[in-house]
C-alpha cells in the first residue's frame, strides 16, 4: 500500500458515492439520505427505540429527532411512547413509509449490482465478511481516548 493511501480514504469515497446514488431517489420521494438510512432500519426493526436509533447509526440525537418528526408529519413513520417509560419513543413504519422501503432496496440491490459486477460470489462474500468485521472494530472504537491515545503517543 502506498504510503499516504489510507483504507478511509477509500470507503470515504464508496459511501459518497453510495450517498450520491441513494439521494436521487430520496429526492423522488421528498426525503433526505438521512430519512432513508432512518427508514431502513426503522422498517428492519419496528418498535426500535429512538435513542437506539441514534446510537446503532452514529447519528446525532438531534438528527434523528428532527427527521423523525418530518417523517412522522409525512405519515412514513409512527412514534408511540413507551409504557414503561414516558420518555421513550418506539418507531414504526406506517403504510407509506413500507411502499417507500421497496423503492430503497430495490435501488440499493441494483446499487450493489453495478459495484459488485466484476466480482465473483467469492469474492463478494469475502468482501461481506471483511467489512463486519471493520465494522465492528470502528463501532467498538471509543473515539474521544483514541484521539488523545494517538496525541500522547506521537510526542
Amino acid at each position: 500500500m502506498e504510503q499516504n493511501h489510507h483504507i478511509s480514504q477509500d470507503i470515504g469515497i464508496i459511501f459518497r458515492k453510495t450517498q450520491s446514488f441513494l439521494k436521487i431517489i430520496a429526492k423522488e420521494h421528498n426525503l433526505t439520505f438521512v430519512d432513508v438510512v432512518l427508514l431502513i432500519k426503522i422498517c428492519n426493526e419496528p418498535g426500535i427505540i429512538q435513542e437506539q436509533l441514534a446510537t446503532s447509526l452514529v447519528f446525532d440525537s438531534a438528527t434523528v429527532t428532527r427527521s423523525l418528526k418530518e417523517l412522522e408529519k409525512k405519515e412514513i413513520i409512527i412514534r408511540k411512547v413507551t409504557q414503561q417509560n414516558q420518555r421513550e419513543k418506539k418507531v414504526f413504519p406506517l403504510e407509506k413509509g413500507l411502499r417507500y422501503i421497496n423503492t430503497i432496496y430495490e435501488t440499493m440491490a441494483y446499487w450493489d449490482l453495478l459495484i459488485l459486477e466484476d466480482f465473483s460470489s467469492k469474492d463478494i462474500e469475502l468482501l461481506e465478511n471483511y467489512l463486519a468485521k471493520l465494522k465492528q472494530k470502528t463501532i467498538d472504537i471509543d473515539i474521544p481516548s483514541e484521539v488523545i491515545n494517538f496525541h500522547l503517543n506521537r510526542r
